[in-house]
């Protein structure tokens, strides 16, 4: 997992790479991270997953709950640069109707 960046807008773009499940515990540090971004007033955040080779339950479950806290908080968390793959995995799992996503130039407006 790559470094936030943030920018003056209030829109951080946290990179997900490699293969992502609770091995090594990933869902700790996105949560961390998540959380982290949203006290320090980001308003929009972008999860770039491009380079997300493999994505389990556990993950998935991750993001619902990152999205439900983003929203609580008054935030907005999008997906961008999402695989053919994950798309796929959210489409059959129905999260594509509560994880939005958008492509590397939107903003989660």
């Amino acid at each position: 997992m790559g470094p936030p960046q943030p920018s003056p807008e209030h829109i951080v773009v946290v990179n997900l790479e490699g293969r992502m499940t609770t091995e090594g515990d990933p869902a700790t540090r996105l949560r961390d991270r998540l959380v982290s971004s949203i006290e320090q007033g980001q308003r929009s955040i972008l999860l770039d997953v491009s380079q997300v080779s493999y994505m389990d339950s556990m993950l998935l479950g991750e993001l619902v709950h990152a999205y439900v806290t983003a929203v609580k908080r008054g935030a907005r968390l999008n997906l961008i640069n999402v695989t053919s793959r994950l798309r796929e995995l959210l489409r059959v799992t129905k999260l594509d109707r509560v994880l939005q996503s958008a492509d590397k130039d939107q903003t989660a407006q």
